[in-house]
């Protein structure tokens, strides 16, 4: 009689593990731009420890002032090393400091940035259906922290170009009342002092 071979599990791919176990992992270092607390956007990185030591991580571009999460994307069971060489390089890349803080403040400035650009009517980006998953749900779980969106209440994007500022606009103008809302032009440094003008 010839045996019955053993059906071999294919290992799951790094966006299957991301999808399903991610959670299951513990909570490691989180990460916030050193300028978030005058910045409207804010760059986040949440990393995950696997049993060996190794790191799985999500990095999150957010906008707090309208557009929730902007970018995502995610690196999966990498070294230490190599998690803090890539650390570097991002922040070498986008010019941010980051400053290490508790995972509860990135969590609702993430889920918090969420529902405030769905007001708006701006949705997350595609990679952040994966990436979320290294979030931890968002239930009652997690302390609540008050945060400030927009600025004054009202919703406002930072625009590069008149096509970019006309676009927003039509997407604000069909989700929120005149008035709620402002797209400003000019550098990150100066959207304050143009915000005065409105």
């Amino acid at each position: 009689m010839s045996k019955k071979k053993k059906k071999q599990t294919q290992p799951l791919s790094a966006q299957q593990f991301i999808l399903t176990r991610a959670r299951q992992l513990e909570l490691g270092p989180c990460y916030i731009s050193s300028d978030y607390e005058t910045h409207p956007q804010k760059f986040i990185v949440i990393t995950r420890r696997h049993k060996q030591g190794n790191l799985t991580a999500g990095f999150y571009l957010v906008d707090t002032g309208a557009r929730g999460v902007m970018d995502s994307w995610h690196v999966f069971n990498v070294s230490k090393d190599d998690f803090e060489e890539r650390l570097r390089a991002t922040k070498d890349g986008w010019y941010w400091k980051m400053i290490e803080v508790p995972y509860e403040l990135v969590h609702n400035y993430i889920y918090g940035s969420l529902e405030w650009a769905e007001e708006a009517g701006f949705q997350p980006c595609s990679s952040f259906t994966i990436d979320r998953n290294i979030l931890e749900e968002d239930t009652e779980n997690i302390p609540l922290i008050e945060l400030e969106f927009g600025i004054d209440g009202k919703h406002f994007a930072v625009y590069k170009n008149d096509s970019e500022a006309e676009r927003l606009n039509s997407i604000m103008s069909k989700h929120l009342e005149p008035g709620t809302f402002v797209c400003i032009k000019g550098s990150d440094k100066d959207f304050e002092e143009e915000y005065d003008d409105y």
